[in-house]
């Protein structure tokens, strides 16, 4: 009892191998552990190549630590099924192993936990262990799938709810090859940060909607050929800069709410001086002089490179002048020469009314 932190932590850390291994069964039968037991590590480094079932019976219920088990096992190409209850955390678990292509049925999940912080993180996962992998809702699942090769989250057990009631799904799926977002709703997530950053694959996403606070920055950052995104509804939240940066191949945000945005900074910002056609923002809500015309180093979330205002259709225009706040004091618009000749009498009356000048 002693020493079993020491023995079991580091049984097969870092042994050079190559190496494998059958079936694994730890028994946790230790009723008078002074502290929270450790087999994180266990494989850690190693030359494991692969390994059969992984089954933990815990008959005391005692909390034991299994994150970062198989962390940066770089030879390691297939797991069988694992089942390890009573964790107090599962972050890392199979992270840093690329060659990661085949693994069993994997039931994770506790009442003593709910993080799975880069679960599968710089691994080789694919869209066919997406069926076998079984997590809780409610769980924080920060880059649990970043920098995989999955393509299609749908196929993810109850990939609804385990997103919809997730904790956190600051950058989930980032650098993943996902191609497409279906419909989701997301209720309390503590943040969105680039929940889809770097997907260079991602082509169109479906109706997304955050009832939560949490920031949104960085959300679809640098996915360079997404062309569409039905809605976006993150009216909750108050920092979504960096929103779309640097999607260069952008047509169409079929709903867009951000309403409690107060800061949008580079929201549009791509390094050349205009989108390849008139882009489309279909803003409902509220949108603040804030995040128009900001103040400080900040960046008004219409502009692109060198501050310039972006090509923005017409009905993107309309839209924005529905939403735009109403100034207190007089407050000047520049949009340039390509953007003021869609500005209709009737339009700059309105934006007059509210106590802004449009210029080119």
């Amino acid at each position: 009892e002693d020493y079993y932190n020491a023995w079991t932590a580091e049984m097969f850390c870092n042994v050079k191998g190559p190496f494998t291994l059958g079936n694994i069964n730890l028994l946790i039968d230790f009723y008078n552990i002074k502290t929270v037991g450790n087999c994180s590590g266990m494989f850690m480094g190693s030359g494991l190549t692969s390994i059969g079932d992984i089954t933990v019976t815990n008959e005391t219920g005692q909390k034991v630590d299994y994150s970062g088990m198989f962390r940066q096992c770089a030879n390691l190409e297939s797991i069988g099924n694992v089942n390890i209850i009573y964790s107090t955390s599962y972050s890392y678990l199979f992270s840093g192993c690329p060659l990661l292509e085949t693994i069993g049925e994997v039931h994770l999940g506790n009442e003593y936990t709910n993080n799975y912080d880069s679960l599968f993180l710089d691994t080789s996962l694919k869209d066919d262990m997406l069926p076998k992998i079984f997590l809780p809702e409610g769980a924080s699942l920060p880059s649990t799938f970043n920098n995989t090769k999955i393509t299609d989250l749908t196929k993810l057990n109850n990939y609804y709810n385990v997103i919809k009631k997730a904790l956190s799904l600051k950058r989930t799926f980032s650098k993943s090859q996902l191609t497409f977002v279906p419909d989701l709703d997301i209720d309390d997530s503590t943040s969105c940060e680039g929940m889809f950053f770097k997907c260079k694959k991602l082509e169109t996403v479906g109706s997304i909607v955050y009832k939560g606070t949490g920031t949104c920055y960085s959300m679809f950052d640098t996915c360079e050929i997404l062309t569409t995104v039905e809605k976006l509804d993150i009216k909750n939240s108050s920092n979504v800069d960096y929103l779309f940066i640097r999607d260069v191949n952008l047509q169409r945000v079929g709903y867009l709410d951000i309403s409690s945005a107060t800061s949008a900074s580079m929201m549009l910002y791509i390094y050349r001086d205009q989108f390849s056609q008139p882009l489309y923002l279909g803003f409902e809500g509220f949108i603040k002089k804030d995040v128009v015309v900001p103040t400080g180093n900040k960046y008004s979330c219409l502009t692109t490179f060198n501050s310039v205002i972006a090509n923005l259709a017409l009905e993107t225009w309309q839209k924005f002048i529905e939403c735009v706040e109403s100034c207190t004091t007089a407050t000047t618009l520049k949009v340039g020469a390509t953007n003021f000749a869609l500005f209709t009498e009737e339009m700059l009356a309105t934006m007059s009314s509210k106590n802004w000048t449009v210029a080119a």
